[in-house]
């Protein structure tokens, strides 16, 4: 099951400065799988890099690559 843009957006809110939590902060990728109003899934990557939270989403089966250190979440069941 997808994670909601809510949820993503409940967290960043949480540490918008950057603070501590469960977010990394340290330039690393948090990874999250959000299907869009079409209902394709996409991988959404949200990144915290010192002046600000930068989120992009990308396709599942796209050539980007994410690298080591990020962190992938998914819905509790």
């Amino acid at each position: 099951m997808a994670v909601e843009l809510a949820d993503i957006f409940s967290l960043m809110k949480k540490q918008r400065n950057g603070e501590s939590g469960v977010l990394l902060n340290n330039g690393y990728t948090n990874i999250f799988y959000v299907c869009n109003s079409a209902g394709v899934l996409r991988a959404v990557g949200v990144s915290w890099l010192g002046d600000g939270c930068y989120v992009r989403a990308h396709p599942v089966d796209g050539p980007y690559p994410w690298h080591d250190g990020g962190r992938v979440f998914s819905r509790n069941s």
